[in-house]
């Protein structure tokens, strides 16, 4: 997907000059920048200290727990000495 998504509205493939200026107009309108490039670390700590962040990362974790268990099924009944009926 990176070859098919631009960086920012201003080097969209796919839009006429009008549309990007368009695109720009309402970025700037909604108060969100167009690119930015520099890392701030009271970023992070926000992120981290987060509790959605958090949930996020646990939610993910418990919904790959099942789907691991069940592709090592076949291990995990070889390991007791059992084999497939």
């Amino acid at each position: 997907y990176r070859f098919w998504f631009p960086d920012s509205p201003t080097s969209a493939w796919f839009l006429t000059p009008d549309e990007r200026v368009t695109a720009v107009q309402r970025l700037q309108a909604n108060q969100t920048g167009v690119e930015n490039k520099h890392f701030k670390m009271e970023q992070m700590i926000e992120a981290l200290t987060d509790p959605k962040t958090w949930l996020f990362a646990l939610l993910s974790a418990l919904c790959n727990v099942p789907s691991s268990l069940l592709n090592q099924h076949s291990l995990i009944l070889a390991s007791f000495g059992s084999s497939y009926l």
